[in-house]
């Protein structure tokens, strides 16, 4: 019976918004080498991001601005990017797309946490699970959760692994593809943890079930989580640049369990099609697998307990869907997730 493995990548065809250039470099990343300490070798120890107070809800979207901030600021307004060496000329390009979206996005005063306009935001229906009012903690398996972003994704109402680092903010990180950890410390962050005890959810020969993997390896061993959000070509070139090979000390490869596959083959509300698909949509009904989905059926992978919270994820994205679907009208019938078959 073939398997089918699945790697959740979202279509971005839409143009959103970005930020000013004005804002200085202010050297948040100086002691971010002390704070990585005792990453990189042996058990990897997860740093928790601040707790985040009523009014830092846009933390993820402002580490963006900072990021793009600190590219912008490298060079002159006018330099001739072509002049540059590749890896300059990338960060460059896409920090300058990223500065128009985010600063349009802030001048249309959209929600920075759900990236809907204020009028359909869902934030107070999606609130953060890791508060002690929700008093849900995340799979007990999982350190930290790198969302891993091709950069048309940002801001784009459609999106949904926007509502994972909603959902866990404190376990969750950001990564933007196409800038270095030279100007983005989220990146460095992530660079180091897939060289540690981690798992991506990805495609790939080697990819494995979470059952298989636990009748391997210890019981109490954790992991961090990387999930790619991306057009299936976006994502496939996030995957070849970033994540190394498992020769190479890299994270083990991942695929959703024949339960999970199941759950998406089959009709219903809870877990089925009502509550998996994107808003989009494709003739194949397995490439309408969101990321959220995705993440979320992994999390019931590695977490049987039926009251934990990857259950709760289900609500996030009808709702989600709801107001993207008020905002935007009904919608389109485009590709946007990739499975292979083995």
């Amino acid at each position: 019976m073939k398997l089918f493995m699945i790697l959740i990548v979202l279509k971005s065809s839409l143009s959103f918004p970005q930020l000013s250039r004005s804002r200085l470099m202010s050297g948040q990343s100086g002691s971010f080498r002390q704070r990585l300490r005792g990453l990189s070798g042996g058990r990897t120890m997860v740093r928790l991001s601040p707790v985040l107070e009523h009014g830092d809800t846009e933390r993820f979207l402002k580490q963006v601005e900072t990021t793009v901030s600190h590219v912008l600021t490298r060079y002159e307004p006018d330099v001739e990017i072509l002049s540059l060496p590749p890896p300059e000329r990338e960060a460059l390009g896409v920090a300058r797309n990223l500065d128009d979206r985010l600063r349009a996005f802030r001048r249309n005063n959209d929600c920075p946490r759900c990236w809907l306009q204020r009028t359909h935001c869902i934030c107070p229906e999606c609130p953060s699970l890791e508060t002690p009012a929700e008093n849900v903690a995340l799979a007990g398996r999982i350190n930290r959760i790198f969302v891993l972003m091709h950069h048309k994704e940002i801001c784009l109402a459609v999106d949904t692994a926007k509502l994972i680092l909603a959902a866990f903010p404190q376990r969750s990180r950001l990564i933007v593809g196409g800038i270095g950890p030279e100007f983005q410390e989220s990146m460095e962050e992530f660079l180091i943890a897939m060289k540690g005890d981690s798992l991506v959810l990805f495609p790939s020969d080697e990819a494995t079930t979470f059952d298989a993997l636990k009748c391997e390896d210890d019981d109490n061993k954790t992991f961090d989580v990387c999930v790619i959000d991306g057009t299936w070509e976006q994502a496939r070139k996030l995957y070849k640049r970033y994540i190394p090979d498992k020769a190479e000390s890299g994270p083990t490869r991942v695929q959703l369990s024949q339960e999970s596959l199941r759950l998406l083959e089959s009709p219903g509300h809870n877990d089925t099609v009502s509550t998996w698909r994107q808003l989009r949509r494709h003739p194949l009904a397995w490439r309408e697998i969101s990321t959220l989905a995705a993440t979320r059926l992994l999390l019931k992978d590695l977490d049987t307990d039926p009251l934990a919270n990857w259950s709760r994820l289900a609500s996030y994205q009808q709702k989600a869907d709801g107001g993207a679907r008020e905002q935007l009208g009904e919608p389109r019938a485009k590709g946007f997730i990739c499975a292979a078959s083995q």
